[in-house]
């Protein structure tokens, strides 16, 4: 033990001077050898008897306190336009509320027309239009026409209350007398003139939809009278209502009328009541509108009755471009002495009135369009017409016309096209060609053609100057007299060249001129009457 203990005292002492030694980098380090038995020790390990429990942090909310510092910031009201508005006000253009058109042309032809009108108003519009236009052709063909005519109209939330009065004079001479007759007729004899008188009221709504309904009632009342003691009235009330019912749409266009008209042979006083309902059923390709025209006629015999039905139907082939049409009609029309002469002014002033009724009208066709500028339409009716009026020249040496009434059908193709390019150029042709099968083998559809063609056609240079051309023909057309022994007479086919050409110098200032009938050719549009050949007028357009 002794031994050891030295060992251990001596190995003690050599670690402490290497601990020492150890701080110098430059010791160097002996290897010492120790042989001894090892004793490994293990001390008890203590265990916790308390059994470990599970608990919750305490973490507690922390008070916080705050309050607003009551202080009011002075602001200042400021306005600031912005930048697209300082560049100038989108206002309205400054209307005229008057435009004016005065010229003269050959065969002595003074033109003025005048029309006033009220500026913008979101409450009323009203106007006055003053016209005037006469000449005097070779043959002493002498005609006058004037019209006033006054309108107004008051916008209210509901609805327009609107209203209109026209005084129109029409005077003209019957130039186109027998010239074979041993002596001539009187200068006055030959002189007509046609006074009429027309005024109308009425009440349109505006709102209309799913359980609301849109109406429309209008009072209209003309008298015409002529030179030699002939005399018309005519009264009519018409009615409409109009809605929805779920997405389709019912019209319902009630009317009735009233017209009397006496000559030196008689008096006739005739009473119509239409009822015509229209219901057309919201659809995609095929949009359809059926309904009946009815209609009761009542004058000195027993009341007739009318009623036909109406179908409408289109078929959208390719949307927006191309569609199949097709329908049948029918229907009661009224003729009257104001009728007549806007188609054709030389009448006799003692002629039968009667009723046209087109028994039957069916058509098929297509319309649609190759772009955005071309439109197209064509057509072929067919129509089945009881006392279907034309004209024949009466017995007198004045050559004046009466209405002959005679049974037909009619088969009629119809040709329409329309091209329009921006606002520069403008083009519209509408042909028909018909065929007349008259039941009277005597009678032929007189002074009617066979094939009619018009075109019209406008273009605009930088809205400074305005062309325009129309031209108009016509085939033969079979003609003859009343009680007349010679053989039916054919006019002969025309063309019509027209020419207008319109300078605007300003907004408000313009110069034009208007060339008709450029062939010169004096074609006969009724039996025994040739027209004007050519002839012009020109003046000057402004507003103050």
């Amino acid at each position: 033990m002794r031994v050891t203990g030295r060992y251990i005292a001596t190995f003690g002492l050599v670690l402490l001077g290497v601990a020492v030694k150890a701080q110098d980098t430059t010791l160097s380090i002996r290897d010492v050898t120790v042989i001894s038995d090892y004793v490994p020790y293990l001390a008890d390990a203590v265990k916790e008897k308390t059994a470990p429990v599970a608990e919750a942090p305490d973490a507690p909310l922390p008070k916080l306190s705050y309050s607003i510092i009551p202080i009011q910031f002075r602001t200042v009201s400021r306005l600031d336009i912005p930048k697209a508005l300082e560049m100038g006000k989108n206002t309205p253009p400054n209307l005229r509320n008057n435009h004016i058109r005065l010229g003269f042309g050959n065969y002595a032809s003074p033109l003025a027309e005048i029309y006033l009108h009220n500026k913008r108003s979101e409450y009323s519009a009203y106007g006055l239009t003053i016209k005037h236009l006469s000449a005097n052709g070779p043959d002493k063909a002498i005609f006058s026409d004037n019209n006033v005519s006054l309108f107004g109209k008051r916008f209210f939330k509901t609805g327009t209350l609107f209203g209109d009065f026209d005084y129109v004079r029409n005077g003209l001479r019957f130039y186109g007398f027998d010239r074979t007759f041993p002596y001539t007729p009187g200068d006055d004899s030959l002189k007509q003139v046609y006074n009429t008188f027309a005024a109308s009221t009425g009440w349109e709504s505006k709102e209309w939809g799913k359980r609301k309904m849109q109406f429309k009632g209008a009072v209209a009342f003309h008298n015409l009278t002529d030179k030699w003691g002939a005399q018309e009235n005519d009264a009519t009330v018409t009615t409409s209502f109009k809605t929805l019912i779920k997405e389709d749409v019912l019209k319902v266009n009630l009317a009735y009328s009233y017209s009397s008209y006496s000559d030196s042979l008689g008096s006739l006083n005739r009473n119509f009541v239409h009822l015509n309902p229209r219901y057309t059923p919201n659809g995609d390709k095929l949009k359809l509108t059926l309904g009946v025209n009815s209609s009761v006629y009542v004058d000195t015999a027993k009341p007739k009755f009318y009623l036909f039905p109406v179908v409408d139907a289109e078929y959208e082939i390719e949307k927006g471009f191309f569609s199949a049409i097709a329908g049948v009609n029918g229907g009661l029309q009224k003729n009257t002495l104001r009728s007549f002469i806007t188609e054709n002014a030389f009448l006799s002033n003692r002629i039968a009135m009667g009723n046209t009724v087109n028994r039957f009208e069916g058509y098929l066709g297509i319309k649609g369009k190759a772009n955005a500028s071309f439109g197209f339409i064509g057509r072929v009716f067919y129509n089945q017409f009881n006392d279907m009026a034309v004209f024949i020249a009466d017995s007198t040496v004045l050559r004046r016309f009466k209405p002959l009434y005679i049974d037909a059908h009619v088969i009629r193709f119809n040709a329409e096209l329309a091209y329009q390019y921006s606002e520069k150029v403008r083009l519209n042709l509408t042909a028909n060609v018909y065929n007349y099968k008259v039941q009277d083998s005597k009678q032929k559809a007189w002074q009617l053609p066979t094939a009619e063609v018009k075109l019209n056609t406008t273009y605009n240079i930088g809205n400074k100057l305005l062309f325009s051309a129309d031209v108009f023909l016509m085939n033969q057309r079979p003609a003859t007299s009343e009680y007349t022994t010679l053989p039916a007479t054919n006019l002969k086919a025309f063309a019509d060249f027209n020419f207008g050409m319109e300078y605007r110098y300003r907004k408000t200032l313009s110069l034009f001129v208007r060339l008709n009938n450029i062939s010169s050719v004096r074609y006969q549009r009724w039996y025994n009457y040739p027209t004007y050949s050519l002839n012009g007028i020109g003046g000057i357009t402004f507003s103050l």
